[in-house]
């Protein structure tokens, strides 16, 4: 009885001990994100060269968007700032700089309905402390912007309906701006403390007027100052350093699911700007001449090198299996990349048209992302009193 008794109490002690070091182990491995689960490893041997199987579409009609122009006048003294649009109306920025400076001593935020030809003055800032405003967006009841007041970064919401404004967020100096996300159904940031040398993921979802921050503190991420969130739907993609490679993974912020799709070498591309669609996952490298894409159907992984297209990346956007890119000899050239067609917009018969009537320079600014699917980009033209935007609609 009492051999017993002995080994029961060595067998209560072991299982105890066992409780305890497991214990141990997760509070150690406190990580939202296992970088560790087994998953698919893309190397150079793997890649598909795409390059010479995309030929350049000649005949306008068979481009799948509507693309048009609508002018902006812009007030005596004004500049055009930040622009979006939602459904049929454009929402921009004007700003009145003090002289021999970036800084504005007023700037006014207006919406123009292209389908009924209205224009309203929404809000004016009048406040000395502001320096810039930007990043604007819009959806169906806001818009949304940030500004500097020389101590903090500011997000803010204005509702469309009541003409209010409400306050998001605020980012202190030592952080870093607030670069928007456009994509998803939430408004995403990162916030890097530069104290701390960390980012964590802001999120904020506007039907619910909720915000929600991510630690990603610890999680090694790829992430470079100025970088967008890219969000499908409520899932935002993350790129996290293994080793050598790159893991290309999601999270839903609600349902905290992480979910790891693949990795590859990190000297396929360095990853900049990464995007993410249904079907699609694309970077492209640090020169802005090589396009990657993973294909979530096929789990295939593909290059393009677009610097043979006489192509180099200022800025791109992707919707659904279209890349948008404006290029650095300021056109707007769209990648299908399912059927491995390319299309420069500048030989649209609108554009000629419109440079008979308007002679001027006729190159693309910086592209925005709107989010009902958009792509804008202003014309640059040697006119001050007037502005073009180009508004491809998908």
């Amino acid at each position: 009885m009492i051999v017993n008794q002995k080994k029961l109490y060595y067998i209560v002690f072991f299982l105890i001990l066992l409780m305890l070091c497991s214990f141990f182990l997760i509070g150690c491995n406190n990580s939202l994100f296992d970088k560790s689960e087994v998953i698919n490893r893309f190397t150079d041997r793997d890649i598909i060269n795409q390059t010479k199987f995309f030929k350049k579409v000649e005949n306008n009609d068979n481009i799948p968007f509507d693309v048009f122009y609508k002018s902006i006048d812009i007030p005596a003294g004004g500049e055009l700032g930040g622009l979006t649009a939602y459904g049929n109306i454009l929402y921009y920025i004007i700003d009145y700089r003090n002289p021999m400076s970036n800084n504005a001593y007023s700037t006014e935020i207006y919406s123009y309905n292209w389908e009924e030809n209205k224009k309203e003055k929404l809000y004016t800032i009048n406040d000395p402390s502001i320096v810039i405003v930007n990043e604007l967006q819009a959806d169906a009841d806001n818009l949304y912007w940030s500004y500097f007041d020389k101590k903090e970064y500011q997000l803010v919401e204005f509702s469309l309906n009541t003409k209010t404004l409400n306050h998001i967020y605020s980012a202190s100096f030592n952080q870093m701006p607030i670069v928007l996300g456009q994509q998803g159904d939430y408004l995403s940031w990162y916030m890097y403390e530069n104290v701390k040398n960390k980012f964590n993921l802001n999120i904020y979802n506007p039907h619910i007027k909720k915000l929600s921050t991510i630690n990603l503190d610890g999680e090694d991420l790829k992430v470079e100052p100025y970088d967008r969130p890219s969000l499908l739907g409520s899932e935002v993609l993350l790129l996290q350093k293994k080793d050598k490679d790159i893991v290309f993974s999601t999270f839903e912020e609600e349902s905290i699911h992480h979910n790891n799709i693949f990795e590859v070498s990190s000297n396929l591309g360095n990853c900049f700007r990464a995007q993410i669609s249904k079907n699609k996952i694309v970077w492209m490298d640090q020169l802005g001449k090589e396009i990657y894409y993973y294909d979530r159907k096929d789990n295939t992984l593909s290059y393009i090198d677009i610097d043979h297209f006489y192509i180099s990346i200022f800025s791109m956007n992707l919707i659904e299996d279209y890349l948008f890119i404006v290029n650095r000899n300021s056109d707007i050239v769209y990648l299908d990349l399912n059927n491995k067609t390319y299309f420069n917009f500048s030989d649209t018969f609108k554009e000629s048209i419109l440079k008979n009537k308007f002679p001027g320079i006729w190159d693309y600014g910086y592209s925005h992302f709107t989010r009902d699917k958009k792509i804008l980009s202003e014309v640059l033209l040697d006119n001050k009193n007037k502005a073009f935007i180009c508004i491809i609609d998908y």
